[in-house]
Formats: structure tokens, C-alpha cells, sequence
């Protein structure tokens, strides 16, 4: 059964209490709490709530209703209460507080004097319906309802690189492969696939085309009969999602000239340049085709509207679970094919409402992956002194990455940047677990030696709603044969 949090925000609790009672009577699957102070209300970690029931009239409060919507900005969607809807001035104060409050998720009004009525029992329930049906399309309950104590499962792909030249022919099928082995062999229910970049060899058009054909396939063999199976995966790009002939527009410019035998006439000239820069302004456009690609395969806003593809995912905040995408390849430009990195102005305000608070348990997701002390080859996340801390305090305690063509978990300690390659343990404060996948496609030149191709199965054990235990399983793919890697599974409580 799905619950429902509710915050309810009103300025005269002693006067309204019976009616939010009367809303909420008699069903469980809903579970409120009243603030009655200003500080209580300031102090609510408001983005676990999955609604606020918010009194439009604040005055003993002394606060304004824009500012209240300020405070909940983005964090939780907003449903409007009044005793008072008829009034004239209750409808302009709510009329210019929203056009104010352009990040405020709205979603309905409830008029609090109509429990007052006879007939409140049946307003109860019509209202409790338009609650649950609101904060379900918000907030996509719908999509994933699990009890407190049931386990959640991500399917881990990463670097299939279509349209690569250095795809194994025994790959063509690997999707439906992967499909039928988890589904029928393993008779396992998957939740989430994540695919951690390099979906594509160059970012071209065709090969994302191919793509998510391939993809589509797959997901619809294992979410079939599902609508909303788009909801469920998780991707980011890698180096070679760049597509590096947009990127190199910055070095090319175009001039006009007018014919000097005739005024009306001009000459197209385009130029290259060699010369140093060191503003690339047109380098975001190299990730355009990606943005496309995984808008048409995913229908998440967030990759035609993110500035810089950084973004949280907060729509399973009900089972526990807040997942982090993270660009690793923003600093790539025609210039800098290989370096990888976060840009840190983009993503410090992440999550940063929640870090006085108790947190969900926080996956990130990324192309490279953290690097070890010591190393310094040019393709690894050269910024990682800011990106610790960034990942600490927002409580990211798994970070899911590909970019090396092999299967690596361990427990990696982020100030130390050392690791710990016991197959089992339990993570520490200052820790995280690091779980990289194979390439599913990519024949033995471009991957490690004995390194074979594959998939990664990551399980969630939660107790009480919360993650307590973290299980890895590894599976390589030899020819038309699947089974688990030499050192699989990898088991880590939490």
C-alpha cells in the first residue's frame, strides 16, 4: 500500500486541527504532521514530505505567502489551503504569490471550510482521492510502490559504444541475451537500469538512432505491459557521447566579404584557427544530440532543461533512495577530448537544502569513476578534492561509473583516495562504495586482458524504509555463454 507525508503549515492550528483530523480520518495510507510555530515550519525537512498543505493566510505568523513558497521553493509539491476561497483579496494574494514563485510545484487547493458541512465525509474522500492522485503523478509513487523491508535492484550496464567498429560480433543480441539470463536464469525482478555513458563510438545522429532502438527492446522485456517503464532508467554521457565535430565549432569561424567589383555580392570565407583559447563557448552544444537521445528515451525534462546535464533525481524519495547524475565529460571540448571532471558552480547547490537534515541514502551515477591516489593519467576526474566533499555531505554513499572496461567494487576511502578490495565489510563515514561494469559490446582490444564483457546486478536491502545492505553481483558474457565472474558477489553492509 502507498503512504502519503504530509506537512501541513497553518497559523492557527487550535482553530483548524478537527478539520485536518476530518480529512485524514480513516485511512492509513495517510500520515500527517502539523507544524504550529514559524520555527517549526522553518525547521521541517520539507523535501521528505511528499506533500504541503499550506494556509494561504500566514498573518499571525507575520509571513507572507510568497515568502512561505519561497521556503518551499522546489523541495515538495504545494497543495493551497484556505477557509476563505470566496474573497475577493484571497484570490489576488494567491494569484500574485504564485506568478512570484516560478519553481513552486502546484498542484491543487482545498477548501477547508467545506469539511465543516454535512456532507464533509464524502469531501474527505474526494479530496483524499485528488491528494493521492496528484502527488502520485508528482512524485511518481505510481511507478514504484515497495514495502518498507523489500529489497530494490539496478540493472548496471555501461560503454556498449554503438556504432563502434571494435564491437564483438557475438554482441549483436547482448540486450536480449542480458534480458532472458536475468529474467528466466536468474528469475530476478529489476527496478532500475543504469547505463553509466558511452552509449555511443563519435555522438553521431545514427548511432544514438540505433541506440535506442536496441535499448527500447530491452527495456520492454524487462518492463513489459509497463507505461511508465521510462521513468526507470538512469543515464549519463561519457567521452565518447561528445560528439567532437560540434565540439571543434570553436575553432572554426565564418566571415562575409562583399565583392569588390560589385556592392551587392558577398563572398562566404570559412576559417580554422590553431591559436591558444581559452573560452569554448560552443562546447555545450557537442552534448545536443545526447540531450535528444535521452529525452526521446526517457521523456525526463531535466535533458533538454539541465544547463549542464547535473541533476537529482528525488522521485524515489519514498523508498529510500535519491539518485545523483553527474556529467563527468562537461570540461571536453575540441581541444580537451579527454579530460574529464565536474563543473563544481554547476552542481554545489545539489542537494544542498538537505545536509542539516537527515538524508536519503544517496547514489551517484557518472561516466569516470573516482581516482586512486597516485593516479595520473589525463582521463580521470582531475577535480576529486572538491567533488569529495560535495558527494560527502549530501550522503552519497555509492558512486556507479563505467569509462574502464571492467568490473571493479571496492570500498573507497574519499579523503585517503585508497581502497579497499575485501569482497565483504561495512561502510564507514569517510567511505564509498565504488562499483565500475564492463563494456557489454567492445571486443578484447579495448578491454583489459582477461577481462571479459558483461553487466553488473546491484541489490538494496532495506529494513525500515532505509538501505542496510549493498549486494554486487558481476556476470561476464563469453560468446552465447552468461554466468557470474570469477569474484562475485560482493556484499557490504551499510
Amino acid at each position: 500500500m502507498t503512504n502519503y507525508s504530509i506537512l501541513v503549515v497553518d497559523d492557527q492550528p487550535g482553530e483548524t486541527q478537527h478539520l485536518f483530523k476530518r480529512l485524514f480520518e480513516g485511512d492509513d495510507r495517510f500520515k500527517y504532521t502539523q507544524v504550529d510555530t514559524p520555527n517549526g515550519f522553518l525547521g521541517a525537512n520539507i523535501s521528505n514530505y511528499d506533500a504541503v498543505l499550506l494556509d494561504i493566510n500566514l498573518d499571525d505568523w507575520n509571513l507572507k505567502l510568497s515568502e512561505a513558497l519561497a521556503i518551499i521553493n522546489d523541495r515538495c509539491p504545494v497543495i493551497l489551503v484556505s477557509r476563505m476561497w470566496s474573497e475577493d483579496q484571497t484570490h489576488k494574494r494567491v494569484s500574485e504569490a504564485l506568478a512570484e514563485a516560478k519553481g513552486v510545484m502546484f498542484i491543487a487547493t482545498l477548501v477547508l471550510n467545506w469539511l465543516d458541512g454535512d456532507d464533509w465525509n464524502s469531501y474527505a474522500k474526494s479530496m483524499r482521492f485528488q491528494l493521492s492522485d496528484a502527488i502520485g503523478r508528482n512524485r511518481r509513487k505510481g511507478l514504484l510502490d515497495l514495502k518498507d523491508d523489500d529489497s530494490v535492484s539496478i540493472l548496471h550496464l555501461s560503454d556498449p559504444q554503438y556504432g563502434d567498429p571494435n564491437s564483438e560480433d557475438w554482441a549483436a543480441y547482448v540486450e536480449e541475451q542480458i534480458a532472458q539470463f536475468v529474467l528466466r536464469e536468474l528469475n530476478r525482478e529489476v527496478h532500475f537500469i543504469a547505463i553509466t555513458g558511452d552509449i555511443t563510438y563519435s555522438g553521431d545522429i545514427k548511432e544514438y538512432d540505433e541506440a535506442k532502438s536496441k535499448l527500447e527492446k530491452m527495456f520492454k522485456l524487462f518492463f513489459p505491459h509497463r507505461g511508465d517503464w521510462r521513468e526507470r532508467i538512469l543515464l549519463v554521457p561519457g567521452n565518447h557521447d561528445v560528439n567532437l565535430r560540434l565540439a571543434a565549432t570553436d575553432r572554426v569561424s565564418i566571415e562575409f566579404t562583399k565583392d569588390k567589383m560589385d556592392d551587392s555580392k558577398q563572398t562566404l570565407k570559412i576559417k580554422t584557427t590553431k591559436a591558444a583559447k581559452t573560452q569554448f563557448p560552443y562546447r555545450k552544444f557537442a552534448l545536443a544530440p545526447f540531450r535528444d537521445f535521452a529525452w526521446k528515451l526517457t521523456g525526463d525534462p531535466n535533458w533538454h532543461d539541465a544547463k549542464e546535464l547535473n541533476w537529482i533525481n528525488d522521485s524515489f524519495r519514498h523508498i529510500g533512495l535519491r539518485f545523483f547524475l553527474l556529467n563527468s565529460t562537461s570540461n571536453i571540448d575540441c581541444d580537451h577530448p579527454n579530460k574529464a571532471g565536474f563543473l563544481h558552480h554547476n552542481i554545489d547547490n545539489l542537494g544542498g537544502e538537505d545536509i542539516t537534515h537527515e538524508q536519503p541514502f544517496g547514489i551517484a551515477f557518472s561516466h569516470h569513476g573516482p581516482p586512486e591516489s597516485g593516479n595520473t593519467a589525463g582521463d580521470i576526474l582531475s577535480d576529486w578534492p572538491k567533488t569529495a566533499p560535495f558527494l560527502n555531505t549530501r550522503r552519497v554513499k555509492l558512486f556507479i561509473h563505467g569509462h574502464g572496461h571492467s568490473r571493479k567494487v571496492d570500498l573507497f576511502n574519499m579523503s585517503e583516495q585508497s581502497v579497499n578490495t575485501s569482497s565483504k565489510g561495512s561502510l564507514k563515514d569517510d567511505e564509498l562504495l565504488r562499483i565500475m561494469a564492463p563494456t557489454t559490446h567492445l571486443n578484447g582490444r579495448l578491454r583489459p586482458k582477461d577481462e571479459l564483457r558483461g553487466f553488473n546486478l546491484i541489490t538494496l536491502s532495506r529494513s525500515n524504509g532505509k538501505v542496510n545492505k549493498v549486494k554486487i553481483e558481476s556476470f561476464e558474457t563469453s560468446k552465447n555463454n552468461l554466468s557470474p565472474s570469477k569474484d562475485s558477489p560482493w556484499e557490504y553492509h551499510v
